[in-house]
């Protein structure tokens, strides 16, 4: 997906909300002021990253709109644009105009069209892949092993946040497990709060509290907004690796290898090979190699993605639902079929989110499963 897709998609999708709010019986008079206001601020955002020919040095929408003409950009177009920053203008500072939905989703449309004609101008921004930053609200479970000195960080999704109902193994999924040191808990404390806003005191609710109580040995539960790869940075550099039976590190969390391995696939150049994407995990998300785990699903990642073009650019990972997920099916360019991820027409690299577990499976342990497997990579990579 380019810029100029990216800001075509995200202007369409503002315009199909407001034209929505007709099929209501009433609406609140604000509301189409408020869809108008979010394009003006999308278009700003959007221009002040990119390189104009000759950009003002006050960076407000207007001087931005009005910098265009350098880059080969006609009036009508920018007059197009313009009309949706009078109109974010008009409904923040003058409270006796109306803005009708007809007149809102017109004005959203010409911006949307003006977009598409930008792309003659050659900004490269336009023309170039965009990759959009995601960010999303976790919890973050905290539990103090005595016994081995560590401390065990569960992250979970707050859009699906574990309730007090929950029983053994049909709860959310935990997407991210880390076993650190005591000693590091400050040294990520720092850093989460560095890259995101992180709430360490009262964050979560008293539901999801009790329900991460039922664990014994819980201390307390974090709240942090942010990138998912800032998440992992955070954690990754303090991951012990121990050697432990299986079943015990990050390397033997299905969902943990499962997202930094997608996310590995996304950094790493292409093409490349399953051992590339060990090479990476290993070294910056805090996954063994001999994790039950690792090899498998570097091995369904690197087969996935060499089935995509190398011009598309990679994005993720995205946890979706099961409903959602197969509606995004339909526009998929391949589905693997041996892990639950999928890459989408822009590039995104889904992952199905099992939103509650299937409960527990007994399992009579053999010798064979107290042992991990052997490095995958040869020695002295």
């Amino acid at each position: 997906m380019t810029g100029a897709e990216y800001l075509e998609f995200r202007l369409r999708h503002l315009s199909d909300e407001l034209s929505r709010l007709a099929t209501e019986v009433e609406f609140d008079a604000e509301d189409p002021w408020r869809y108008v206001r979010d394009a003006a601020a999308l278009l700003e955002r959007f221009l002040k990253s990119c390189a104009l020919r000759r950009p003002p040095s006050d960076r407000k929408l207007y001087n931005l709109i009005e910098a265009l003409e350098f880059d080969g950009v006609d009036e009508t177009i920018r007059s197009d644009l313009h009309a949706v920053r009078v109109a974010a203008n008009a409904g923040k500072h003058d409270s006796s105009r109306y803005l009708t939905i007809i007149d809102g989703v017109q004005l959203v449309a010409a911006a949307t069209s003006a977009v598409v004609s930008l792309v003659a101008s050659g900004i490269p921004e336009l023309s170039n892949q965009y990759r959009a930053e995601y960010r999303r609200q976790y919890i973050i479970g905290v539990y103090d092993h005595f016994a081995s000195g560590e401390t065990e960080f569960a992250v979970f999704l707050a859009a699906y946040p574990p309730q007090p109902t929950d029983h053994i193994g049909y709860g959310p999924p935990i997407i991210e497990s880390f076993q650190c040191q005591y000693s590091a808990e400050n040294a990520i404390r720092d850093a989460l709060e560095r890259t995101g806003r992180a709430v360490f005191n009262g964050g979560v609710s008293k539901d999801v509290e009790t329900a991460l109580r039922q664990d014994d040995e819980f201390a307390f539960a974090w709240l942090w907004e942010g990138g998912h790869q800032d998440l992992v940075a955070a954690f990754a550099p303090h991951q012990h690796l121990m050697d432990l039976i299986p079943g015990l590190l990050r390397g033997d969390h299905f969902e943990s290898v499962l997202s930094s391995t997608i996310s590995a696939a996304v950094e790493v150049a292409r093409p490349f090979e399953w051992a590339d994407l060990i090479l990476k995990t290993s070294a910056d998300y805090g996954i063994s190699r001999q994790g039950t785990h690792t090899l498998p699903i570097a091995e369904a990642v690197a087969e996935l993605v060499a089935s995509v073009s190398e011009e598309v650019v990679l994005g993720g990972p995205r946890w979706f639902d099961a409903a959602r997920f197969n509606l995004l099916m339909d526009d998929a360019i391949v589905v693997s079929n041996k892990i639950p991820v999928a890459v989408l027409a822009d590039g995104t690299l889904a992952v199905l989110l099992q939103t509650h577990g299937h409960g527990v499976t007994l399992h009579v342990m053999e010798d064979r499963d107290m042992v991990r497997p052997k490095d995958p990579l040869p020695p002295g990579i």
